[in-house]
């Protein structure tokens, strides 16, 4: 997955495209989204306002910058999706990011 950047306290919106072979991935039946930090894991059973992956064709939109959370800096956060018949969910990968202050 390619770098991405925010930036604290703003509404900055970020997309993310998962393939697999060249294929979107099919994201209907997600029943549950993780990013997991170092320190922090952050979730869209608590914070569904950061996850949005109804766009279709593998596309998963976050929104991060107001999240007390995540100080600037950059992180290799990993992407976990889970649904029915993977309960223990799928580790997508990481990807760069980094949060800019104000």
């Amino acid at each position: 997955m390619p770098y991405q950047e925010t930036y604290r306290s703003r509404d900055n919106i970020f997309t993310v495209a998962l393939e697999n072979c060249g294929v979107p991935v099919n994201l209907n039946g997600i029943t549950k989204m993780e990013l997991l930090f170092p320190d922090f894991i952050i979730d869209s059973k608590n914070n569904p306002e950061v996850f949005d992956w109804s766009k279709g064709a593998g596309i998963i939109e976050f929104r991060l910058g107001n999240l007390q959370e995540i100080r600037p800096g950059k992180y290799l956060p990993s992407l976990i999706l889970y649904d029915q018949t993977n309960p223990n969910g799928v580790n997508f990968g990481k990807f760069s990011l980094e949060v800019k202050p104000l």
